[in-house]
């Protein structure tokens, strides 16, 4: 009886403190490292780089900085998405490319049937930041997400992007990436970030070659 009635008190102890799905702000800036691989036709691939995003759920925008090292090949991109008009545009070297957006725009609460991990502490002595760790299904991309924001206002910290069942074909890619956020912001400091360049005018519209970066 003792012991049924302390696993009773652990039970609701463990309810009292357990973690709830939260949502990060809907309109904010922040900087990503990146490191992850990718797999195609067999190929493996490094990555590495660092993002800086802008995020706009309320007008449906995200643009994107990227300068990532694949292969010890150094890329440096613009990628604007408008989930209003259903476009991506990539931009690289001056030169725009045209893609069909159908994926809606990442939703920046995380899931209510998200699978809560573990409460990770980060930092060292008085110097610690308490956070919460998801795990669930994008509904963008397909992948698996685990996701680390802080415990009390659900800033951003790690997130790991992996898909175990993806095929693999001469046509698929692969991917698993690490995201680590750093100088998170709140709102948008200059919404220029969101016009399309000149050189996107009268593009081809192109179809996707596989589901949106974020």
């Amino acid at each position: 009886m003792w012991i049924l009635k302390a696993s009773l008190v652990f039970v609701m102890v463990l309810s009292v403190f357990a973690a709830t799905p939260c949502c990060i702000d809907r309109e904010f800036e922040a900087d990503t490292g990146v490191i992850g691989s990718s797999i195609r036709k067999d190929v493996f691939h490094p990555i590495e780089g660092f993002n800086t995003m802008s995020y706009d759920s309320h007008n449906q925008m995200v643009n994107i900085q990227v300068t990532v090292v694949v292969n010890g090949n150094l890329f440096q991109n613009k990628i604007l998405m408008n989930y209003n008009t259903k476009r991506e545009y990539v931009i690289r070297n001056g030169h725009c490319t045209v893609y069909e957006l159908n994926a809606p725009i990442r939703d920046p609460c995380i899931p209510a049937d998200a699978t809560y991990l573990r409460s990770p502490i980060y930092g060292y002595g008085s110097n610690t930041l308490e956070a919460d760790t998801w795990e669930y299904v994008s509904p963008v991309t397909g992948a698996f997400d685990r996701f680390s924001v802080t415990k009390d206002s659900c800033i951003p910290l790690v997130l790991a992007q992996y898909n175990p069942n993806a095929p693999l074909s001469d046509n698929t890619t692969q991917t698993d990436l690490v995201l680590i956020y750093s100088n998170f912001r709140v709102g948008i400091k200059d919404r220029k970030v969101f016009s399309v360049p000149e050189s996107c005018a009268n593009q081809p519209l192109q179809k996707p070659v596989g589901p949106p970066v974020f």
